[in-house]
């Protein structure tokens, strides 16, 4: 039987925004204002989402971890605190830019977005290979789910929301039927359709089609 995975879901939404974030800054005009605000709004969701998953791995995972297991939570931790002031420095990078940068400029731009996506994809590919076992070596699934739980209750109606945006259209199909699945069946349809209105437009037409004929 396949076990909780604590971090698959909210990695692939970051994996998801990351990719965008890198594409925009690698593509964009940064002699256009219009173009460099749209680079900083996606940065900017992409930074709020990166918060919100470090305090939350943080509290409802890896202090957990480290309740049972003394030392198991050190690398993540210090990881972590690597990643806050390395996010700060290129967040204050991405709000300066004013449309009076040069190509060259907005080139090296680029390439610390590019040094900071490399970090964290080690980061958490680390999380989802070596934390992970050490979850499943300490926490029954019954745990996981209480702990999953626990996340989701500490998060506002907002940020739940925002994290479904990128969750969805980074998920396979049988990932969403179970997600989704469990939602509907516990939400009043309206409030229901404003969850999928929030991830649609991440979506082409075929694939939203598709997944909701699957609910």
């Amino acid at each position: 039987m396949e076990r909780i995975k604590m971090f698959s879901a909210p990695h692939k939404a970051l994996r998801n925004l990351l990719s965008q974030v890198s594409m925009l800054a690698g593509k964009i005009d940064y002699s256009q204002i219009d173009e460099v605000a749209c680079l900083q709004e996606k940065a900017q969701v992409l930074f709020a989402l990166l918060s919100s998953h470090a305090h939350a791995e943080n509290e409802f995972v890896l202090k957990p971890l480290e309740a049972k297991s003394a030392g198991a939570s050190d690398h993540d931790f210090k990881e972590h605190e690597e990643i806050e002031e390395q996010q700060a420095e290129l967040q204050q990078q991405i709000l300066q830019l004013n449309g009076m940068q040069s190509a060259e400029q907005g080139y090296y731009l680029y390439l610390a977005v590019t040094r900071f996506q490399a970090m964290y994809l080690e980061h958490i590919l680390h999380e989802e290979e070596e934390t992970q076992v050490l979850l499943w070596e300490n926490f029954t699934d019954e745990e996981l789910l209480q702990l999953r739980t626990e996340l989701l209750q500490h998060m506002s109606p907002d940020e739940r929301m925002l994290w479904m945006k990128y969750i969805v259209p980074s998920q396979t199909i049988s990932e969403n039927k179970e997600m989704l699945g469990a939602l509907k069946a516990g939400m009043p349809a309206p409030v229901f359709d404003e969850v999928c209105n929030t991830f649609k437009p991440e979506m082409n037409e075929k694939e939203y089609e598709q997944l909701l004929n699957q609910l």
